[in-house]
């Protein structure tokens, strides 16, 4: 089993995203991709999402800051993906790139 580097707190917190189509190329933002913080650590956050992001991808995401409002955005590259059944959710697993 491999040992996680950093302690995970779970949350349910609703993010905005972008999605990189390639280096350097952002999807055009006409609606925000919204999806569901499930957990966070100091190295990253495990989101939960309807659509199936890739590994590799790398996401510009605006995370809420607590007890104001405002958000703090950040780049987060996606190390894994997971199928939910029955729910057709999938769940990712984001590293902080900044």
């Amino acid at each position: 089993m491999i040992q996680r580097q950093a302690q995970r707190f779970l949350l349910s917190i609703n993010v905005t995203y972008e999605m990189s189509v390639h280096e350097n190329s952002w999807q055009p933002a006409e609606k925000p991709t919204r999806g569901t913080l499930v957990n966070v650590s100091t190295g990253g956050v495990c989101l939960m999402t309807d659509e199936a992001l890739k590994v590799g991808q790398v996401l510009k995401m605006a995370l809420p800051l607590p007890s104001v409002e405002a958000t703090a955005p950040t780049l987060a590259e996606v190390r894994w993906v997971k199928k939910e059944n029955p729910t057709n959710s999938f769940h990712a697993g984001l590293r902080f790139l900044l």
